[in-house]
């Protein structure tokens, strides 16, 4: 490892690798499955086995990430008492080969107005890179996990809004592509209903569901919307139409309390 002895020596946070990182593979599209219970509606699927391209390296303990082992675990410090936190101002991060040759790097070098370019902290949010092959210091070439597609918990049991140890989550705009989906239309101001099961698979608390519509180009719209019960006990998610851009193909996307996660193309018009 490197020796700090400059002031600027001081500034790299140094964190050995061992082992070999399998190639990348080629990302594992969205699956679609019709859902029997609303009309043009679609479960999505995604993979979420641990692959070997991946690696998952968690600060203090094993357990940050639950149920995925970690391939590495650095401390809250390194030896000089420096923090191997990651500044929220951004940083420079690089991977080097055994010869010390560049593999990748994340080019975020916190100047003036420049912080990272996506993720959150309300919710904790991963920042995602979209196109592993595009420049590293392109800020457009990042995006922030929606909390849809999404693997793993907390050390607290929480899902974690991120896919450690798994590719990437995708911008889900641009993963329908291609697909010949029915879309639903509704004028403004009619609620959109859909449909699900049994409360006990599906309960009516919107603090366990998550509903985003997004506007075909990975844009996030402003969305109301609440769940509730229909008559016999099943589980409905109202969303409503007032706040919806109008005459323009929408993405609706309802994460459930399982984590599944269904998809809607929508149209909402003039009444």
């Amino acid at each position: 490892s490197k020796t700090a002895t400059l002031p600027e020596d001081l500034a790299w946070r140094i964190l050995p690798l061992s082992g070999v990182l399998a190639p990348l593979t080629v990302d594992v599209p969205l699956q679609f499955e019709p859902n029997a219970l609303s009309l043009n509606t679609w479960w999505v699927t995604w993979s979420e086995t641990p692959t070997f391209d991946h690696l998952l390296i968690e600060r203090d303990a094993d357990d940050t990430v639950l149920h995925r082992d970690a391939d590495v675990v650095y401390p809250l410090e390194n030896e000089f008492g420096l923090s191997m936190q990651l500044p929220d101002e951004g940083a420079v991060l690089e991977l080097l080969g055994s010869s010390g040759c560049l593999v990748d790097a994340v080019n975020i070098g916190g100047l003036p107005g420049i912080n990272w370019p996506a993720g959150a902290t309300v919710p904790p949010a991963s920042m995602e890179r979209t196109d592993l092959f595009v420049g590293d210091d392109l800020t457009t070439n990042w995006h922030t996990n929606l909390g849809l597609v999404r693997v793993g918990f907390d050390a607290f049991g929480n899902l974690l809004q991120g896919t450690p140890k798994v590719t990437n989550s995708p911008i889900l705009d641009l993963a329908v592509q291609g697909f010949a989906f029915d879309v639903s239309s509704y004028p403004v101001g009619v609620p959109i209903v859909i449909l699900f099961g049994d409360d006990a698979i599906y309960p009516a608390d919107p603090q366990l569901w998550n509903v985003v519509v997004t506007s075909g180009n990975g844009d996030v719209q402003p969305a109301a919307w609440d769940v509730g019960k229909v008559e016999g006990g099943d589980t409905n998610v109202t969303v409503f139409t007032s706040l919806l851009q109008l005459d323009v193909r929408l993405h609706l996307w309802i994460r459930t309390p399982t984590g599944d996660v269904l998809f809607a193309p929508i149209l909402v018009y003039p009444y």
